[in-house]
Order: C-alpha cells, then structure tokens, then sequence
C-alpha cells in the first residue's frame, strides 16, 4: 500500500512539472528568439523602402536578407558570385544587369551598403559574400555611381526599423519561430494523460492483488 502512495505521489509530481512546463509561452520554450536586421532600400529620390528581417540563424548573406524582405529581387549569379539587378520593379533584367551603364561614364546601377556606426560605409564584397548579424542595417541605393562610391541610402537606424516588430516583420513568420514550442506543447501533453493512466492501471493492479 505504501509503495503504491509513492508511485502515485512521484508521479503526480511529475504531471505537475509537466503541466509547468505546458504553461510556458513558446517564446520561453524556445532557446532563442530570432535575430533581425534592418534593410533599407532607396528606390529613387522620394520613395524609400525599410523592412525588419527576422532570421533563426546565427548568420545570413546579405543576399537572403534582402530576399526575405519580401520585396520582389531579381539576380544575375555568375563564377563571382551574384549581382543584384532589379528590386521591387527598380533596376534591370537579369541577363543584362548593368543595362544602364555605358563606357566612359557613371553607371545607374544598385549599390550595396553597410551601416557602421551612424553612417554608411560602401560595400566591398558581394552581397551573396556578406554575412550579415543580429542588428545590423543592410542598405539598397537605385541610382548613378562607379565601383567605389555611389548615392548612400537614406540615415536610418536598426531601432526607428525593428522596435516596432509585429504584422510588418518579414522573413521568419511569427507562427513559424513558435512551431517547435507547440510541437513540445503536444508532446508533454501526451505524456500527463500517458502518466496519469499508467497510475490508475498500477493502482487497479495492486487492488486486485491484495
């Protein structure tokens, strides 16, 4: 009798801890929230674009950032890489990416950025080269330049981007970041009515037994 009080009190605790553990937001039952990074593209003079990327990884290029940034982006990939040559219906077609540019004078072409501190710092590699972290502010300029300097993007922070994160939050959906906590959430469920049950069955048994 007094064996079978313990099996069901240590199992009762369990159930307790597990029902602790349903309880929690998937946001603690994940190990981490996502990373962000702002990206800011000026389409031309007047219209400027700013998206905040959510990212589960520790790192991504700064290609799949401006790709998850659920503006439309056409590429041209070849052995060096890939070039970006049209964004939100801004740019050229892929087969001729630099379609704008012609011998002798300043090319109309994207120009890629960096945000280092409270200004912008021109890229000196690829985006599909760049990686790209927590917090970071990616930058997109349409318009006239060489290789080495063109039109910056307009001063934006990472926090006037991302504070406000919710509906307009791109990359990572919301539901998508919490599935692994509902997964866990079904699981540990499962397994309070499979603890509860394997008691009654051992107590019946016992019962019976005496």
């Amino acid at each position: 009798m007094e064996k079978s009080r313990n099996i069901i009190i240590t199992v009762s605790s369990i159930c307790l801890i597990l029902v602790w553990l349903l309880s929690a937001s998937p946001r603690q039952l994940n190990a981490q929230d996502p990373n962000h990074v702002a990206v800011v593209v000026r389409l031309d003079e007047e219209e400027v674009v700013t998206q905040c990327v959510a990212f589960n990884e520790e790192q991504i290029s700064g290609y799949d950032a401006l790709r998850r940034s659920g503006l439309s982006v056409t590429a041209g990939f070849d052995a060096q890489g890939g070039t970006i040559c049209q964004i939100d219906g801004v740019g050229c077609p892929a087969d001729n990416c630099f379609c704008q540019c012609k011998g002798g004078q300043d090319c109309i072409y994207w120009s890629y950025w960096h945000q280092v501190g409270d200004s912008w710092e021109y890229a000196r590699v690829g985006a599909t080269t760049y990686k790209v972290s927590d917090k970071e502010v990616e930058g997109w300029s349409w318009g006239p330049g060489t290789i080495s300097q063109a039109i910056e993007p307009p001063a934006v922070t990472f926090e006037e981007v991302c504070d406000s994160l919710g509906s307009s939050e791109m990359g990572v959906p919301m539901e998508e970041s919490t599935s692994s906590g509902n997964w866990l959430q079904y699981v540990l469920f499962g397994g309070i009515l499979g603890l509860f049950a394997l008691a009654l069955v051992y107590s019946q048994i016992r019962s019976k037994s005496r």
